[in-house]
């Protein structure tokens, strides 16, 4: 009786590793992290393991990245609207403008969840999310926006809007946000986790 106990509970246990090692194989459960880290060693952004730095969508993306399935895209960037004396609130009404302005129809583009403060690992500032389309492809943005010495840094985690993940989204961009850090003076790789 005792060794079929014991039997019992190894094939549970056995069960169990199989389907955390098989989700860890699909890319469901991000177990290990890559960290980017940009040129001037000012900001980094852990991503999971499984996915590909990727090209900028624009010249103030300091670093990006896109799962293997290309169904979510991540990327960092510093945008120095500061200096004119915008608020941070003034940027972000600016940046829900413009991308409505690039989506397929400006009016569809919906505010899932309106600008509110927000605070992600060692930085604080404000999130929303937006759900627009663009070429066709229904697209959800979360977006997280904090201030640095060097401007206004955006995180965007944008996701295929029709997926059926949407709460594995919502915590992969989480994930990516509060893992984010920032040095001034150029010694990112060095601060400690």
């Amino acid at each position: 009786m005792k060794k079929l106990l014991i039997i019992i509970i190894l094939l549970i246990l056995a069960g169990i590793l199989g389907i955390v090692g098989y989700r860890l194989l699909d890319g469901k459960v991000p177990a290990n992290t890559k960290t980017l880290t940009s040129d001037d060693n000012k900001y980094s952004m852990q991503i999971p393991a499984s996915w590909n730095v990727t090209d900028k969508a624009s010249s103030i993306v300091l670093f990006a990245a896109e799962n293997r399935e290309r169904t979510m895209y991540a990327a960092l960037s510093v945008n120095t609207y500061t200096a004119d004396g915008s608020t941070v609130e003034e940027y972000i009404s600016a940046y829900i403008r413009d991308i409505a302005s690039n989506s397929d129809d400006p009016s569809k583009q919906q505010i899932l969840a309106e600008p509110s403060p927000a605070a992600y690992g060692e930085n604080s500032g404000y999130y929303f999310e937006l759900q627009t389309s663009a070429g066709g492809i229904p697209v959800h943005l979360r977006d997280f926006v904090f201030i640095t010495g060097d401007g206004y840094v955006h995180v965007d985690v944008a996701s295929s809007g029709d997926d059926e993940d949407s709460e594995e989204a919502s915590a992969v961009a989480q994930q990516i946000f509060s893992s984010v850090l920032y040095s001034a003076d150029g010694l990112v790789s060095e601060l400690s986790r």
